[in-house]
């Protein structure tokens, strides 16, 4: 077992124990959830900036980093398996795998990434597609670099790929600016939120 030494919260949760009995053990147990949580966050936001990666408006994720032998940094991802060099976009993209998989409850199963599609003998690839469980789709997600604004240039985007894919939702995210749309043969509508996996299998 490690002494208090060698665990940071150790001397706070035995400062706790000190006092009454019943309120030490009720304190002891929200520092024990609570204390590891913070920690988790500070030291996401310090990794992101010692990296010079900006921090992005998503729950904070636990990362894993290398670099590659050209001194690149890379960052795991879940859906393809293996390290994969980050840009803006790529660390926008995945912010918002992890956002899907630990928020949404989307299966990482049923995500694709960099799906190639033909528009006008032109092929493009879009960023993420979220398909239900006979491998419909059920969403396009469009990541843009921060410093890129999500405006109606960038829908008309998103909208054009879905003249192929025919998705019920399109999901657009810069890392700061969020937009989500829910496609109707009207006209779309604007959503407050994401959708969990269970709701968006409804659309």
């Amino acid at each position: 077992m490690r002494d208090a030494s060698e665990n940071p919260f150790a001397c706070l949760l035995q400062k706790i124990e000190a006092g009454q009995p019943d309120g030490a053990r009720s304190l002891r147990r929200h520092a024990q959830i609570f204390l590891p949580l913070i920690f988790i966050i500070i030291s996401s936001i310090f990794i992101a900036l010692i990296m010079n990666l900006p921090v992005l408006n998503f729950p904070v994720v636990e990362f894993r980093f290398q670099k590659n032998e050209k001194g690149n940094l890379q960052v795991f991802d879940i859906i393809r398996k293996k390290f994969v060099d980050i840009t803006p976009e790529e660390w926008v993209r995945q912010h918002i795998i992890h956002f899907l998989v630990n928020y949404k409850q989307v299966p990482a199963s049923m995500i694709s990434v960099e799906k190639q599609l033909v528009l006008n003998n032109t092929k493009r690839r879009t960023d993420l597609v979220v398909f239900n469980p006979i491998i419909k789709p059920l969403m396009i997600v469009e990541c843009k670099a921060p410093e890129v604004k999500i405006d109606q240039r960038t829908v008309n985007q998103a909208l054009r790929y879905n003249l192929q894919l025919n998705v019920p939702s399109v999901f657009l995210s810069n890392g700061h600016q969020h937009v989500f749309l829910k496609l109707s043969p009207n006209e779309p509508e604007i959503l407050k939120d994401v959708p969990d996996y269970e709701n968006l299998l409804k659309f």
